[in-house]
């Protein structure tokens, strides 16, 4: 089958359609769409397969000396990092079968996923897990910060980013606002877009169970006549069919159970472009232009749950407080669109400058099904209130009649950003010096109800809308050999200012001791804060009863981390030993109910430890990693049950031959809640976590053919609802998926 289709590369190509998707007319993806389309169809490709050496066939030393970017602003290695780093390459989530960013994010140590607003996922890091772990972490798309100025998160204004545009993504747990500034406070997540150095093509399909299917293609050729002109580009279409996900409510009237579904249905449309010409080490420098867009849609996926009205359950008469009943859902829409220009050339014989200007525009949407919220409900002192019917209204029901509400932020971030560093790092001391502006700001947010009857109850402009902020940042790093070739230092610090919050300084240190070839050892202190973002400043309005906090700042962690490594031909190991103090953390607060604002009360603090291990024997390769975590809210006096005390991947590898290989791969969790554990009711404990995958990929020459199981035997698997779901949420059943990929060079 592949070798006659790379016979006739000339034949016609179907269009291609993904149902249901919807793109704003004029929208910036339309014109990178139309680039990236007219890039990949001038691709000329010869039937030179591309044969990548199987990760089976390498020393595993080579694993710890793998170059890292994401922790330092000069090259290291997995080693040499001051930082508790994971990188991850694509046959790391090929032999996963992760779908997803958040996917293959789960087999890095003390790192768990939970379903989110309008189908985004929040990323909890080493035990801080509650509504708000989509807040803290970093995101970096090809080395720019795209985390929103509005939620302080990129999980909502970009919830996807396919894995078949990326080529690498980098992971740091713990602080990182040395490097990063404000949101890289429990980690952080850099994704690099594809860019090979030399020509070549691939194409990738995929489809399986309900539905669900993925087509992605990507080409690197020199552009034009002029060889010193080179291009990468790549679409990936991602379709994800409906999954009708039971779970349960209490009626908030008689008190029996009810049950509901979620479809979570979603797709995604990504492309990427990439021109670049020189070179790093000519005077004339290299400059790099590089596009992304993205377009996102979710239909009925978790909703909001309990979260907002637990401070109404001691008032009122009523069984439960899920008053969105079984249709608590949520959907999104959600576009993206992000350029950058890049150039570095070499100062003299021994500096490199870089330069990077970039500006990303995002418009997501949030649509809430509350058409079964209550028309009256009855205090305990049998006053019976009707709902309301303005945002204006007093003395009335803070909860509205049955509606559809509509949420939705236009944003966008520009900025410059520059590095001068040393260019030959073989030097005793190796440093940095960076600097940098941005300029964030929220050109327009909507908020709107309607209900089931057409009446519009709420049609307000957010206090968000036209704010904005300046950050501006300077930012030195360093390496210094204490004793050549056995003890190093890493030291940095970084000064944000910003034109709202004041000024945050962000120091780190680390000492990395070179026990023996074999053995390093490694301890690290780094300090790093998160600026309130703008609903934690100016609120969300009367439809949402949030009260801005003019006085709120920024929050603090502190974190101490003990790392052990050791690396040899056939095996690798790594033990980390960490803890972390949380300091004014930003909660949202009950003030006079129904009334809510943002504050700084919260304290917390998270230790635990993590063990990593891989072996290769011959044409065998396990792998696995575990970890404990015990994290505490101080100020609620109260654990995070939502995480998992304790977490286990273990992964096994054959390789049949040159050409074929089976993966089978295990996840746990264990000791863990149903819910948020700051909720007004104590969560219940969720049973334990079981998923079993299953990957088998052949190699026929010039494509692969790829097979998955994901969740081999069907578990009913619950997933902690961190906006208090009732019960938690079920995760996937069994799913399956078979694809075909084809390379040349």
């Amino acid at each position: 089958m592949c070798p006659v289709f790379a016979a006739r590369p000339e034949k016609k190509r179907r269009k291609l359609r993904m149902h249901g998707s919807r793109t704003a007319r004029g929208s910036p993806l339309t014109v990178i769409r139309i680039i990236l389309m007219a890039n990949l169809t001038a691709v000329s490709t010869s039937l030179q397969a591309a044969d990548d050496e199987p990760l089976l066939d390498l020393p595993l030393e080579s694993l710890l000396q793998v170059q890292v970017s994401v922790a330092a602003p000069f090259h290291e290695t997995v080693r040499e990092a001051a930082a508790s780093v994971a990188v991850l390459q694509p046959q790391d989530w090929q032999r996963r079968g992760a779908t997803s960013v958040p996917e293959a994010l789960e087999q890095v140590p003390s790192v768990a996923t939970y379903p989110s607003l309008g189908g985004a996922t929040a990323i909890a890091v080493r035990g801080y897990a509650t509504e708000l772990s989509t807040r803290g972490i970093a995101t970096l798309l090809d080395d720019i910060p795209v985390d929103s100025y509005s939620y302080s998160t990129a999980a909502y204004q970009l919830p996807f980013v396919p894995l078949g545009v990326l080529s690498r993504v980098e992971m740091v747990r713990g602080p990182g606002s040395t490097l990063y500034g404000s949101d890289a406070f429990h980690g952080v997540v850099a994704m690099d877009t594809w860019m090979p150095a030399d020509g070549m093509s691939t194409f990738n399909l995929g489809s399986g169970r309900n539905g669900d299917s993925v087509f992605s293609a990507l080409a690197s050729t020199p552009a034009g006549r002029d060889p010193a002109v080179r291009s990468a580009s790549g679409v990936t279409l991602t379709y994800r069919g409906d999954r009708e996900l039971p779970f349960r409510v209490t009626d908030p009237e008689t008190g029996a159970e009810r049950q509901g579904s979620f479809a979570d249905g979603r797709q995604d449309q990504s492309g990427f472009l990439h021109l670049e010409t020189g070179s790093a080490d000519d005077p004339q420098g290299l400059w790099r232009l590089s596009l992304y867009g993205d377009n996102f849609h979710s239909k009925n996926t978790p909703g909001i749950g309990r979260q907002f009205y637990e401070g109404a359950e001691r008032q009122l008469q009523v069984a439960s407080v899920s008053f969105n009943g079984n249709r608590d859902f949520s959907s999104e829409d959600a576009q993206f669109a992000q350029a950058q220009l890049m150039f570095q050339r070499p100062l003299g014989d021994r500096l490199q400058f870089e330069m990077r200007a970039f500006r990303w525009l995002a418009d997501w949407h949030w649509t809430f099904d509350f058409s079964q919220n209550p028309d009256s409900v009855t205090t305990l002192t049998n006053v019976v209130l009707p709902c309301r019917t303005s945002p204006t209204q007093t003395g009335v029901s803070p909860f509205y009649c049955s509606n559809i509400t509509t949420q939705g932020i236009d944003e966008q971030r520009t900025g410059v950003h520059f590095l001068l560093r040393p260019q030959d790092t073989n030097g005793r001391t190796v440093w940095a010096l960076g600097a940098g502006h941005d300029r964030e700001y929220i050109s327009d947010a909507t908020f709107q109800r309607v209900g089931t009857n057409g009446q519009v109850y709420a049609d307000i402009t957010p206090p968000i809308a036209g704010v904005g902020r300046n950050i501006d940042y300077l930012l030195f790093q360093s390496r210094t050999e204490l004793v050549p070739d056995r003890l190093s230092a890493v030291y940095g610090l970084r000064e944000d200012f910003y034109s709202d919050v004041g000024n945050a300084a962000s120091p780190r240190l680390g000492l990395v001791y070179q026990v023996s070839p074999e053995w390093t050892g490694k301890l690290q202190y780094s300090h790093a804060f998160r600026a309130p973002s703008a609903v934690e400043q100016f609120g969300n309005g009367a439809a949402s009863q949030q009260l801005a906090n003019p006085d709120i700042k920024p929050e603090t962690i502190d974190s101490t981390e003990l790392v052990l490594q050791h690396a040899s031909y056939h095996q690798d190991s790594e033990i980390v030993l960490f803890q972390s103090k949380w300091h004014n953390g930003i909660v949202l607060t009950p003030v006079a109910p129904p009334n809510n604002q943002y504050q700084n009360i919260g304290r917390s603090h998270s230790s635990g430890l993590e063990v990593s291990h891989r072996i290769r024997m011959a044409t065998w390769m396990l792998e696995g990693n575990a970890s404990y975590v015990h994290s505490r809210d101080d100020s609620h006096d109260v654990n995070y049950g939502a995480f998992p005390r304790y977490t286990v991947n273990l992964g096994v590898g054959r390789l049949f031959g040159p050409d074929r290989e089976v993966w089978l791969n295990e996840r746990i969790l264990t000791d863990r809640t149903r819910g948020d554990a700051l909720g007004a009711l104590p969560p219940q404990d969720a049973p334990n976590y079981y998923r079993t995958d299953l990957h088998i990929s052949w190699q026929v020459h010039p494509c692969r053919v790829w097979f998955d199981v994901r969740n081999v035997f069907d578990r009913h698997n619950i997933v902690p609802a961190v906006y208090n779901a009732e019960g938690g949420l079920e995760d996937d059943g069994m799913g399956l998926m078979l694809g075909v990929e084809w390379g040349w060079r």
